[in-house]
């Protein structure tokens, strides 16, 4: 019971940790790699301008004083939902750029296997927020300012057609499962 546990917990990629002769930790886990690792610089650097434009302009469609955002809660928590998973794709970013290549299991499985997930999240409730925003005002909702109306709409397509460029441009990049490295038996 307590081994299965230790297998399927929060910190499992730990049994891949094995003592070396020196006392040292030894990572013994599977390894994933992109297999055209010039392409994949190029679309990381792509994927990061997009995650910009995306964290920016949901920052801007947050801080637009729309009426329909005040009090409409089927516009807000789309919204909501929207800025949570962008901040969740930026951290998944965060984290694949800092890890070294080849990465790890456990890092590939963090970020690499979410981050599609992620932005597809991200992009369907910035959708659905802006549509939800024009139904608003097409049902009589009044907006006191055109351009926030106008700006709210744009800043809402913006994020859905980047979002839907960001994971095509990621997951053009296949990661393959590279061998796993031998430790000398000495050493285990």
């Amino acid at each position: 019971m307590s081994k299965e546990k230790k297998q399927n917990g929060r910190r499992a990629y730990l049994r891949d940790f094995k003592v070396d002769s020196n006392g040292d930790y030894v990572y013994n886990g599977n390894m994933y790699d992109v297999s055209d690792g010039e392409d994949y610089g190029r679309a990381f650097k792509l994927a990061w301008v997009l995650a910009g434009i995306l964290t920016a302009s949901v920052i801007a469609k947050g801080c637009i004083p729309a009426s329909g955002m005040l009090n409409t809660f089927y516009i807000i928590i789309p919204f909501m939902l929207e800025t949570l998973s962008c901040g969740l794709l930026v951290y998944a970013l965060i984290k694949l750029s800092i890890a070294k290549r080849p990465l790890r299991e456990y890092v590939y499985k963090a970020t690499v296997l979410k981050i599609p997930g992620r932005v597809s999240v991200m992009y369907t409730f910035s959708f659905i927020s802006t549509f939800a925003y024009t139904v608003w005002l097409i049902t009589g909702g009044e907006e006191k300012h055109t351009w926030c109306a106008f700006l709210f709409i744009i800043l809402g397509i913006t994020n859905g057609v980047c979002g839907i460029i960001f994971k095509r441009v990621f997951s053009a990049n296949k990661f393959e499962k590279l061998a796993k490295p031998v430790i000398p038996k000495e050493d285990r």
